[in-house]
């Protein structure tokens, strides 16, 4: 089940691959869930080390911190993203 944040990344990615790429929309949607896949496959291979090694308090934070690095990412490409296409 999702929530409202997850819904609306998920509706406002699909949007923006019907925008990028009208003509090859699903084909971008089925890489867009292979690589969500994935990455819900590999990440479990790392965490638990992760957590063992750096305690739970610095592997999250590490989570965090990339999160904070990522979070310009819509911003720039609502700004340069034309160029980019």
């Amino acid at each position: 089940m999702y929530t409202k944040p997850e819904l609306q990344l998920q509706v406002s990615s699909f949007k923006l691959l019907l925008r990028i790429s009208p003509s090859d929309f699903l084909t971008a949607i089925a890489a867009n869930g292979v690589l969500r896949y994935l990455l819900g496959a590999v990440f479990p291979l790392f965490t638990i080390q992760m957590y063992q090694s750096l305690g739970p308090h610095w592997a999250s934070s590490i989570f965090a911190f990339v999160a904070v690095l990522l979070m310009p990412i819509p911003w720039l490409l609502f700004k340069f993203g034309h160029k980019l296409r």
